[in-house]
């Protein structure tokens, strides 16, 4: 059951090929002319290799990653059904003359293999296709997709297949061949029954005709320069207060009321003003932001205190393009609860509303502090142009070290890359460091590289990095990551987290429309989540995450952001905020690392639908949500009923930590949570781990809490959830 509430809870194997070669070219709309037939009987042991003259692909410009390949049946002899187990190896052929006339291949099978061998298959595969009484050739039947594609470039020379069958029982059908002589052959090949020899003496001047998949590795790699100067950089604590509470806003209905702030710190003082962001969300879709300037303000003391001049700046869904005014005024009660009062007015689409806040109550964090490095450059990337850049350096380890940081190049306002370092004892005028590309915006979205940097200069002349590098755009069809977050969160990963991935070439585009689920994954059987479901891995800070979903957005139309993957994030104890790398590999080929930040935790609530309704049940699992969620299935809470949630992102469990991989996690939580529905505290009446990264919270209804969409918050170790979920009463 609980694995069917992360199914509900979250949205909603073929090749990663884009294009496809049938070879040889006269072959595709011309049926082979072999009908010599297999072995009537199954049979162990036969390697055969084939070559395929560059000039069958001459369609092609540039590199390619050759990615599967597919057979199809010979026409009249039925439908194609062979099993067979072996491996397949590609490599770049040296002993076939690319030249008419060519001699065949080397009966010495080591002969032919290139010294880019690769091995891209082993394992079992069934072969298949559906017969056809001919001339027109048979339909191809689907293809055998590679785990590890090959890079193959034309002009290097002949692409060698080289396949070693340990067992072949062939049920019907013949594959279709085309018998040709090596004088006037695009296609050669050799095969042998005998195990561990030279091949048998003779040439195989006949070729099996074959759909081969490929997708484009042009790519290109430019010589990059450093020269960038910062205005300033060094040592920041940030002092900050991050309240979560909820309330009535007014004619407005009922909100959450999410507000951050930072204020610089130094030599224990507080330095400069207090910034604020004020945010009300009235669901997932709908919410307003207002910024603050103060400097009068001590976020650090205990409330009261009011903020004034507060500036609307925009919101989303019905309040999109709001402006308005707003003062928010804090307090405390007796208790130790943040309550907050406020007033305004929001104008949207040229109507003016008032804004009253009142019986807003949550929690805050004061005095939680950040401690980092930092600051803006201008300066130039050659041959780039000018550029701008942004540091950020984390220094939250005791001592500092390494330095774990991420510098940003911006060339223009649309592109950008990320060159991200781990070093220890970085210090202005020291020694050079490493430091890798991972990725960007705009033309370098998915790029890759490494540079050598130095730190140097001071705070009196302004300190500078300097360095050089490669920069090299992404190929081709290969994986991008454009955005990583806590499911249903903020774009933050944390320790056994269910996460959303999302991005380019993530899935293969032939992944049926409703995704892949790990339901059947074979890992199971040893009480173990999968860390490969299909041709799909994904490791997180260099530890491999726990596959339970994907999808392609070019079948899925509910993959609205692009192809998407749901996976578990590793145990990882270290829950002190720090910039960590995703990867993904797709059918083989790697993303460039994407950098986000390890937060620690990231409280969240899974959501039935886009408006924000939590998933829930009442306590005799029935469905909890408006009536119009589920019709006929979910009903709204009672005021005063004990009721069943779940979150994400909650941290280890008290005692042992749960096993890495396993299938089952469980433990009771090592500290308090604390709720509000609507400002009102929620009595919580159990709180535990019960499965991998799933967390199970029975809370009390408050007794009055009014009818209709509210909404909840809490507040886990100071870390507040995700704003904008909503519990439906009646």
């Amino acid at each position: 059951m609980t694995r069917l509430w992360i199914l509900a809870a979250m949205c909603s194997v073929g090749l990663a090929a884009s294009s496809s070669i049938v070879v040889p070219n006269a072959s595709a709309t011309t049926a082979g002319n072999d009908n010599s037939g297999l072995p009537a009987d199954y049979f162990f042991y036969i390697r055969s290799q084939t070559v395929v003259d560059p000039d069958q692909f001459s369609s092609i410009t540039g590199p390619v990653y050759i990615t599967g390949m597919a057979f199809r049946a010979a026409p009249g002899m039925g439908s194609l059904n062979l099993e067979a187990s072996g491996s397949i190896s590609l490599s770049t052929s040296l002993t076939y003359a690319n030249t008419t006339g060519h001699p065949g291949l080397s009966l010495t099978f080591a002969n032919n293999v290139g010294p880019d061998n690769t091995l891209v298959f082993s394992g079992s595969a069934a072969l298949t296709g559906p017969g056809c009484a001919g001339p027109a050739p048979c339909p191809f039947g689907p293809p055998v997709a590679f785990t590890a594609p090959f890079l193959y470039n034309p002009a290097n020379g002949p692409l060698l297949f080289d396949m070693t069958d340990t067992f072949i029982g062939v049920t019907s059908g013949q594959i279709d061949i085309q018998d040709c002589n090596p004088a006037s052959c695009s296609v050669s090949g050799i095969d042998s029954t005998t195990p561990g020899a030279a091949a048998a003496p003779q040439v195989n001047a006949s070729g099996t005709i074959m759909e081969i998949f490929y997708v484009p590795a042009a790519q290109s790699t430019t010589n990059v320069t450093l020269n960038l100067t910062f205005s300033s950089i060094g040592a920041t604590v940030l002092n900050q207060m991050n309240a979560v509470e909820s309330g009535s806003a007014g004619s407005l209905g009922n909100a959450t009321l999410y507000i951050t702030s930072s204020q610089p710190k130094s030599s224990g003082a507080l330095q400069g003003p207090v910034q604020v962001t004020a945010q009300l969300f009235f669901d997932q879709l709908d919410s307003i932001t207002a910024s603050f300037t103060e400097s009068n303000v001590n976020f650090a003391a205990s409330p009261p205190f009011t903020i004034s001049g507060g500036t609307i700046t925009g919101g989303t869904g019905m309040y999109g393009g709001a402006s308005g005014s707003l003062s928010l005024t804090f307090n405390q009660n007796a208790n130790g609860v943040y309550t907050t009062t406020g007033s305004g007015s929001v104008t949207v689409n040229g109507t003016t509303t008032q804004l009253t806040l009142s019986n807003f109550a949550g929690s805050s964090i004061a005095n939680a502090q950040e401690y980092y490095s930092g600051g803006t450059a201008t300066g130039t990337a050659s041959p780039l142009g000018s550029a701008s850049a942004t540091l950020k350096i984390d220094n939250a380890n005791t001592p500092p070290e390494p330095s774990i940081g991420v510098l940003t190049v911006r060339p223009n306002a649309t592109d950008s890359f990320n060159i991200y370092f781990s070093v220890s004892g970085l210090t202005s005028g020291g020694p050079s460091f490493p430091a890798t590309v991972t990725g960007g915006t705009g033309a370098y979205a998915g790029a890759t590289g490494s540079f050598m940097l130095a730190l140097g200069g001071n705070s009196t002349s302004g300190y500078t990095i300097q360095g050089t590098g490669t920069l090299t755009s992404a190929a081709s069809g290969v994986p991008i990551i454009t955005s990583v977050k806590t499911a249903f969160g903020a774009p933050v990963v944390a320790y056994n987290t269910w996460l959303q991935i999302n991005g380019i070439n993530l899935a293969p585009s032939s992944t049926a429309s409703a995704g892949v689920v790990w339901s059947n994954a074979s890992s199971f059987a040893q009480n173990m989540m999968p860390s490969q479901l299909g041709p799909i891995s994904v490791t997180v800070d260099g530890l491999p995450a726990y596959i339970f979903f994907y999808c392609s957005a070019s079948t899925d139309p509910a993959c609205t952001a692009g192809d998407q993957i749901n996976v578990l994030a590793p145990l990882d104890t270290n829950n002190v905020p720090y910039p960590v790398e995703v990867v993904v590999t797709n059918n083989g080929v790697a993303s460039a690392p994407f950098t986000v930040l390890n937060n620690g935790l990231s409280p969240t609530f899974p959501l039935y639908d886009a408006t924000g309704h939590v998933v829930a049940r009442h306590l005799n699992y029935n469905l909890l949500g408006p009536a119009s969620l589920f019709p006929g299935s979910s009903t709204p809470a009672t005021p005063g009923e004990e009721i069943i949630l779940v979150l994400y992102g909650l941290g280890p469990p008290s005692g042992t930590a749960p096993t890495a991989g396993s299938a089952t996690q469980s433990g009771s939580m090592p500290s308090p949570i604390q709720c509000w529905i609507s400002g009102q505290p929620a009595s919580v009446v159990g709180f535990d781990l019960i499965s991998p990264g799933l967390y199970q919270l029975n809370i009390t209804v408050p007794a009055s809490t009014p009818a209709g969409d509210n909404p909840i918050a809490c507040n886990y170790n100071g870390y507040p959830t995700f704003p904008g979920a909503l519990i439906n009463v009646q």
